[in-house]
């Protein structure tokens, strides 16, 4: 990021159905809530695809990193089930 573009939390939740579907091998999402408009989000996120990729190909593992506009999260956060779920079951792993 360049400066003065700031990581506001970074979340991480791992997918599943329900409780008694964890397993080992589910998929690891990562939502990172960032202080940036979309266009500068979407245009760092190759960048993060190719770090990703490489980190789950050396460490077979499913890491989805996921990239939002903290506003636009606040916003949505109860309405869309996914962005409850990080709300409510995710481990917060930052705050700035």
């Amino acid at each position: 990021m360049r400066k003065g573009a700031v990581t506001e939390r970074v979340r991480i939740l791992r997918r599943r159905k329900n409780a008694s579907e964890l397993k080992p091998d589910s998929d690891i999402d990562i939502m990172i809530l960032v202080d940036l408009a979309e266009q500068e989000i979407l245009e760092r996120g190759r960048m993060l695809s190719q770090v990703t990729f490489e980190y789950d190909f050396e460490f077979d593992l499913a890491i989805m990193p996921i990239v939002k506009n903290i506003d636009h999260f606040n916003k949505w956060r109860c309405s869309y089930p996914f962005y409850y779920n990080v709300k409510i079951e995710g481990v917060e792993l930052y705050a700035a």
